[in-house]
């Protein structure tokens, strides 16, 4: 990686790297010599075994000002909180980030907060994948993130204050019909529109608005969500009252999935 102008994409998941070769993807991508790698922009460390010291060793390269990685994915590994505070505190420093993905890192409510800190500032997040995705022989998920109502609504907060994230999955999560409610009401509105439209803009200027963080945050939205996975989360009855209601109001939603979530 080290010197390569021309790498875009590198994934180099399940392949046992732990933190020792972690550490020499990190000094591909940013050393002390100055020779950065300016061309990376997707990075996939997934299932690698890399601890909380990697999270460290990686978050710190990726701050690098001329570092360019926008996408990153480090699911599967045991990163905890500590690990996720470092991940994130790149985020908070402002690395550009444009998609995180941090499934089954088994983090709980503290790793959240340190997360929801660091979205709340955010201001190129739109992809946000903190599910669970592997489960084990009993079908539970053992080596997953620990997100809960509490967690769900500080995540709904951050993403509200950012109007940045567009895509949240939470699946697997057992945030019940509260938290799921909290993370619907960041979903974007079409009723930040009292009006019709400027005929000369159409459909098409609506569209572009929606897209436009500020433009939502100024016409009072909650948040700029339009696709939100709750596969698997266990909502229940209470959800799917809320659940339906949206769907009546809400033609800019994208992507809703609710598969094995309880709510028939």
């Amino acid at each position: 990686v080290k010197g390569n102008a021309s790498i875009t994409e590198l994934d180099v998941s399940g392949n046992n790297l732990e933190d020792s070769g972690l550490r020499l993807i990190a000094a591909g991508i940013a050393d002390s010599n100055l020779c950065h790698n300016t061309t990376l922009r997707r990075l996939s460390v997934a299932d690698n075994g890399i601890s909380p010291d990697g999270a460290l060793t990686l978050s710190l390269a990726l701050k690098v000002r001329a570092v360019r990685v926008v996408n990153i994915d480090v699911s599967a590994n045991p990163l905890y909180d500590t690990g996720i505070t470092h991940m994130f505190d790149a985020v908070f420093m402002g690395t550009p980030f444009v998609s995180v993905c941090v499934a089954d890192c088994q983090f709980g409510l503290p790793g959240v907060v340190k997360m929801a800190e660091a979205v709340a500032v955010s201001e190129t997040l739109k992809v946000l994948d903190v599910s669970n995705r592997y489960k084990d022989e009993v079908g539970a998920y053992a080596l997953g993130n620990k997100i809960d109502e509490m967690g769900s609504q500080v995540l709904a907060d951050a993403i509200g204050d950012s109007h940045s994230v567009t895509m949240l999955d939470i699946s697997g999560n057992t945030i019940g019909p509260k938290g799921a409610a909290a993370l619907l009401e960041r979903l974007l509105p079409a009723n930040v529109y009292t009006e019709i439209p400027n005929p000369e803009r159409g459909f098409m200027g609506v569209v572009n608005d929606w897209n436009d963080r500020e433009t939502m945050r100024q016409r009072g939205s909650k948040g700029c969500l339009r696709s939100l996975k709750l596969r698997d989360c266990s909502l229940g009855s209470e959800a799917a009252q809320a659940i339906a209601k949206e769907l009546g109001r809400n033609p800019a939603l994208l992507g809703l999935d609710l598969c094995q979530s309880g709510v028939g």
